[in-house]
Order: C-alpha cells, then structure tokens, then sequence
C-alpha cells in the first residue's frame, strides 16, 4: 500500500495538470472565441454532462469502495471489473439514445448540433475508463503521467488549431481529447491489474448484485450534478450564450484553487474505504480530522486570496473582455471552501462508511434550492445570480452534511482550530489591498500578493502554535533527520 504522503503527490500532480490545461487553454481560447463564442461551448458541455454522468451511474465512487476491499484478490477484482463495465456499458446506450431524442425535440439545440455530437463522444469514452479501478489499488502515479502526457498533446493541439472565432468546433474536440482521451489508454492499461475477459462467458457474471447500490449512488450523483451544471444550462436557456461566457470565466477561476483542495481529500477514500473492511474505527476518525483541518488550512486563505485578486485573475486569465464577472467571481470564491469539504464528507466519507442516504438528502436539498435560487435571480442578475445561486446551495449541503457527521465525529472540537485560520488570514486581506494600489500590472500585482501573503499566513499560525502544523512540521523534521 502506497503512503498518503506519495498518494498525495501524485493526487496533486494529477489536480495541477487537469487544473492547468482548462485554464491555459481558456486563457488562450477565450480570447479568440470571445463570451459569446465560450458561452456556445460551456452550454453544449454541461448538457451532455448530463447524459454523460447517466452513463457513469454512481459507478465511480462505488468501484472504488468495492475495489478497495477485493484489491488483494486478481480474481474478485476482474469480477468486479467486468460486471460494472457490463453495467456501464448498458447505461451508455441508453444514455445515447436519450441524448439523441432531446437534440432532435427541443429546438433551441438546434443551434448547437454540431458542438453537442463532439460532446457526445465523452458518454462512451468516459465508461471505458474504468477510473474507479486505479483509485482502488491506489494507482495514483499511472493517473498522474497519463493525465500530464495527453494534456500536453492536447494543449500543443489547442496552439496550432484554434485561430479563429470559428474554430469552434475544434476546440471542444480537443477538449474532448484532454478529458478523455486517455481512457482508451486506461482500458489496456488494465489488464494489469484485472482480466476483463469472462472466465465463463457472459452467462456467468452477475451484475445485478450491484444494482441496488449503483443506483442509490446514482441518485445522489444526479442531485451534484443538477447544482454543478445547472447554473450553465438555465443560464443558456434564460440569458444567452454571453452570460454563460461570464460565468464561466469566474467559475474556472475559483474551480482551480477548489480542485487543488480536493485533490489532497481524493487520496484518502480508498485508505478510508480499507479502514472500514477492518472495521478500525479510530483510524478513520483520525484521519477524518487530519483531512478537514487540511481543507481548512489551505481553502480559508485561498478563499481570501481569491477574493482580493478576483480582478487582476481575471483580466490575467480571460482578458478585459470578462471583466463584467469580476463580482460573480468574488461571490464565487466562496466555493474555494465548500467544494472541498463537501467533496471530503459526501465522496471521501459518507461513501466509504456506507452512508449513501445521507448524500441523498444533503445533495438532493441543494439541488433544489440551487433550483429555485436560479429560477428567480437569472432574470434579472444574470451571471451574479447563477453564482449565488451555486454558494447558497453548497452552504446549504455543507450544514446538512455537519449534522449528519456529528453522529461519528465531534464536529465542534473537529472545527474548534478555524478561528486560527480566520485570523491568519486577516494580513492576506491588507497585503492584496496594499500591492494591489501600488501596482498597476495585474501580472506582478497578483506575484507579489500571493508571495507576501503565503509566508505571512504560515508565519501567524506558527505564531499561534497551530498544532496542525506544527505535527507536520515535526513530522518532516524527523523523517529528514532518520535519513
């Protein structure tokens, strides 16, 4: 079993590539394609996100509970193998053919046909990736490589083809490339960890036994992915393709920061998942605490940060074009906190204990006012108003998930160190302010702020003897000194 320490590395190499590709490619296309242009292509992605997640099931998140457990047996874990990819296999027809019949029903998707084919092929391709395999043994260093290798293809492919405003359409295919490209190289790569060729013919796997609790996963990844894509698709559909643009631009900029986060929570599912199996309840608290005060070390001052420099990120990243996103941004930087403590307890927790009912009503209850918040703000605030929407309803599903965790962890005592964390934060706010009104370029404005604030922060909470950071230190002290 690989350490959390190598894992983590590996989760994050993984998250900075992923996160880099979008926001380069982004920054360059953006430019090119103009809100407009982006507003077409973040539409046409987020409705085919739909039909791709009903492919997916809640396959992901269940493969790697039930992977972790069978992970020392070849024969259990092929098994395993073969009947979720008969299951997704299934899922992907029908999620195709319902794709198919609302392009061909709803008029306004006319205008999209061609952006919504290219789309289409992430259904399949996403199901053959078998992704949750290599989450269960814990293959972290094989996703990282394979994730950084087609990115840079794909990005080399974005510089050469994507000239004009009406290079469209090949931008969502290398888009499609980046994301899921590497899934055919997955596939094969598989073998060496599972046999997916039935021992006894088709006859003889039983994938049914699974239904009951794919299903159940499935329900609660339906109710994440209404409130993840939602926000895109009404806005398409109640303002026009410009606002879905504006909010995209602040969408992928506090996406990034929260998808570092969430990396280094990703790591700890399947250990957490094996605790389970061996019934070690005291280690999985344990390390349920090590991993929210992370989270809370990390995404209180980036919040902060993203705050302070919503602006300057932008103009940097998108270009003056997209500066009327500037306060979607800062209401979005929320996010930088709530993405990855919900993503820790819903996926990284309440899966691996069994907990799905709880999912189901934390995520259900966002989904629904994400729903209702939507409906009444985008007539009238466009873009502002989807991302309220978005931090209303992600606050609403950090609540219910704390009260249902208080039942196995001692959520106050778990949080009682975020006031150090706040106050750390505090010299971020004056450093971003000061920088911010003596420099007038939004390149060096924004490296001197995060270069003074990062020292700063650790500097306070050292002061306040975090003990957090303090073990770590230590932790690293001693490692060193045996070597």
């Amino acid at each position: 079993m690989n350490s959390l320490g190598k894992n983590a590395f590996y989760s994050i190499l993984k998250s900075v590539t992923s996160i880099a590709f979008p926001l380069v490619t982004f920054s360059y296309a953006s430019r090119v394609l103009l809100p407009d242009g982006m507003g077409q292509i973040e539409f046409s992605q987020s409705y085919v996100a739909y039909f791709t997640f009903l492919a997916m099931l809640g396959i992901v998140n269940y493969g790697t509970r039930e992977g972790a457990k069978v992970r020392e047996s070849r024969a259990e874990l092929s098994r395993l193998a073969r009947e979720l990819l008969a299951i997704n296999l299934a899922a992907v027809l029908i999620s195709c053919g319902i794709l198919g019949i609302t392009v061909l029903c709803i008029p306004k998707l006319s205008d999209y046909t061609v952006l919504l084919l290219i789309y289409s092929l992430t259904v399949p391709l996403t199901a053959i990736g078998l992704e949750w395999l290599y989450n269960a043994v814990e293959d972290y260093r094989y996703i990282a490589v394979r994730t950084a290798a087609v990115q840079l293809v794909s990005l080399l492919l974005m510089v050469v083809l994507v000239k004009r405003r009406e290079d469209l359409w090949k931008y969502a295919a290398i888009q499609v490339l980046a994301t899921t490209g590497s899934n055919i190289l997955n596939f094969f790569h598989a073998r060496k960890y599972v046999s997916l060729k039935p021992a006894g013919g088709i006859r003889r796997l039983s994938p049914q036994r699974h239904m009951k609790p794919v299903f159940l996963l499935f329900g609660m990844s339906v109710f994440i992915q209404v409130f993840t894509h939602m926000d895109s698709t009404m806005l398409g559909f109640m303002a026009g393709d410009k606002y879905v643009g504006l909010y995209a631009a602040s969408l992928k900029m506090t996406r990034a920061v929260s998808s570092l986060i969430t990396a280094l929570s990703l790591v700890a599912m399947p250990r957490i998942a094996y605790y389970v199996e061996q019934k070690r309840v005291g280690e999985i608290r344990k390390l349920s605490v090590r991993m929210i005060n992370l989270i809370l070390m990390l995404g209180i001052p980036a919040m902060v940060g993203m705050i302070m420099l919503s602006g300057d990120l932008i103009r940097l990243f998108c270009g003056p074009g997209y500066m009327e996103a500037d306060m979607a941004a800062k209401v979005m930087s929320l996010r930088v906190l709530l993405v990855p403590l919900n993503s820790f307890i819903v996926l990284h927790l309440f899966i691996p204990l069994g907990w799905e009912q709880h999912n189901m009503v934390s995520t259900g209850s966002a989904a629904l006012l994400n729903l209702i918040v939507n409906a009444i703000l985008i007539p009238q605030f466009y873009h502002l108003g989807a991302g309220v929407a978005t931090v209303l309803a992600e606050g609403i599903e950090l609540v219910v998930n704390l009260y249902f965790l208080a039942a196995f962890l001692n959520v106050r005592k778990v949080f009682a160190l975020t006031w150090e964390y706040v106050a750390a934060s505090v010299p971020i706010v004056f450093l971003c302010w000061m920088i911010g009104s003596a420099v007038p370029s939004a390149w060096l404005a924004t490296t001197l702020s995060v270069a003074a604030s990062v020292p700063a922060y650790f500097l306070v909470l050292l002061l306040l003897r975090n003990r957090f950071l303090v073990d770590g230190f230590n932790q690293l002290v001693t490692k060193r000194g045996k070597q």
